[in-house]
């Protein structure tokens, strides 16, 4: 057999070859039986991969929905800490304080949202913007910082 998988660096889709041993050479004393000698080979993919975000907007007394995106499968489960912060906005008078983890299983990809609620002040003010940070040690770029933003009902 001469055929090697070669790692690369590129983040892609898992691919797949098939092995088909037909006959055997190289000094066999016996001639083997193969039969259906022929298997599907799937190399996963080793790479890191990445996580996107959104930045929800809404008015105040909504929920914000912050979406991550895993954008690649990866053969070992992924884990993802999340949690808001201040930026304008305050939590427990303007938004809800939110944390907690999205775990993708091996294998898997796709998106997971988060909402987080914002509060109903009736106070006449500007948007106000909070902080979604999204951190792993699984993910190539971490900390992944979205804003959401609070807009007034009253302006």
């Amino acid at each position: 057999m001469n055929g090697k998988v070669r790692g690369g660096t590129t983040v892609e889709g898992y691919e797949f070859f098939r092995l088909v041993v037909s006959s055997a050479r190289g000094g066999a004393s016996a001639v083997p039986v193969l039969g259906n000698a022929s298997e599907n080979i799937q190399i996963l993919n080793d790479e890191k991969p990445s996580v996107t975000a959104t930045a929800p907007s809404g008015i105040e007394g909504s929920t914000l929905v912050f979406s991550a995106t895993l954008n690649q499968r990866y053969y070992l489960p992924i884990s993802i800490a999340y949690t808001t912060s201040d930026f304008t906005a305050v939590a427990g008078s303007d938004y809800t304080l939110t944390a907690g983890t999205l775990t993708f299983l091996a294998g898997t990809s796709g998106t997971q949202t988060v909402g987080v609620p914002t509060l109903l002040d009736f106070t006449t003010e500007v948007a106000q913007k909070f902080n979604m940070t999204y951190t792993s040690g699984s993910i190539k770029v971490s900390p992944l910082i979205k804003a959401g933003t609070i807009k007034a009902q009253h302006t």
